[in-house]
Order: structure tokens, then sequence, then C-alpha cells
């Protein structure tokens, strides 16, 4: 039997104070909570559990890391750039979520954090690397949004517009330090 509602796929999970609280805002605070945690990690000096989250392509081809493949967004050092890529996240993925529903849209979640960290894995057969953060999957998130609502503006700029220019200054700067798996899984996974 099923009990699937499409309805209800669609709406909040829940309201606290008259704030609708989907999957994308509940994303969006775990990744807050990794961000401190990864600030206090680094400040103790605790680069052992940091090397083990990170998503390396020898650990995972040569000794078997799977979980890498995973927790490779739970690494996320403060910066601005990051800051942006969230606050971008909680609205776009909000958007996402109440347009596809919330099996869809944790389906493509889930989905482009796999494809970033096998591509780059992958790719690693022939340039090593290594992958931390979750700032891949927030930009395919975010190009999601860009070609499912492509007339949508920011600052009077057309979203697909700024998805393109974000796309293509990641391709340059991954040119300009050779981060090749970084640029593979770039276009592998906003394709």
């Amino acid at each position: 039997m099923n009990n699937y509602d499409p309805a209800r796929d669609r709406a909040p999970l829940f309201t606290r104070g008259g704030v609708n609280f989907y999957a994308a805002t509940l994303f969006s605070l775990a990744l807050v909570a990794t961000i401190l945690l990864t600030a206090i990690l680094i400040s103790g000096g605790t680069n052992v559990l940091l090397a083990e989250l990170q998503c390396s392509s020898v650990a995972v081809l040569r000794h078997g890391h799977v979980w890498q493949l995973v927790t490779y967004v739970l690494m996320n050092p403060p910066s601005l750039p990051l800051a942006c890529n969230l606050f971008v996240f909680f609205f776009c993925g909000r958007e996402l979520e109440q347009y596809f529903g919330r099996r869809a849209f944790l389906g493509l979640f889930g989905a482009v954090i796999l494809i970033a960290s096998v591509s780059a894995t992958l790719f690693g057969f022939l340039f090593p690397g290594e992958m931390a953060g979750c700032w891949l999957p927030l930009f395919a998130i975010f190009a999601a949004y860009a070609f499912v609502f492509p007339r949508m503006v920011f600052c009077w700029i057309p979203v697909i517009w700024i998805a393109a220019i974000v796309f293509a200054i990641y391709s340059l700067q991954f040119i300009a330090s050779h981060a090749w798996p970084d640029l593979f899984a770039l276009w592998v996974t906003t394709g």
C-alpha cells in the first residue's frame, strides 16, 4: 500500500514560531553546524579526523575508504564564499523542494553529493586529488534552480547568467591551479 501524498511532499516538514521548516532548511542548519565543528577541529589541530572526512581518491581507490564519498561534505572550513553558497542554498533549495517535492529534492541532493565525489575519485586514476567541503553540491543545487527558473532575477541579473558566470569562474580557478579532479567534478556535477 502506497501512502505517498504529492501535496504533503511539497509542504513544510513542520512549522515553529511561524517559520516553515523544509528539508533544505534542516540541511542548511546542519551545514552551519559542520562549519562550527570544522572550525573547532581546525583550531584544536585535529587534522587526522579531518583527513578521514575529506574525499581522497587515493584513500578511496587504494585503501577502500568509501565513506569519504559522502563525508567530504561534513568538512567545511569557515569562509565568505561558503557562507554565500549556504545562503543561496537555503533559498534555492527550499524553492526546488517545493517545486519537485521532498522526495525528488532529497534524491537530487544525494545524487549531486555522490556524483561530485565519485567523478572526482574516478578522475583520480589519472590525477589523484582530494575533495572537501560542500561547495560543489551547493553550487549544483543553485545551477539546478537556475535551469528550472531561468527567468528569475537577482539584482536585475537573470539567475541563469549568474550560474553561468560562477561556473566559468570556478572552471578558470581550477584550470589555473591545475585542480583537474575538481574541474572534472564541477563539469560532471553541473552537467
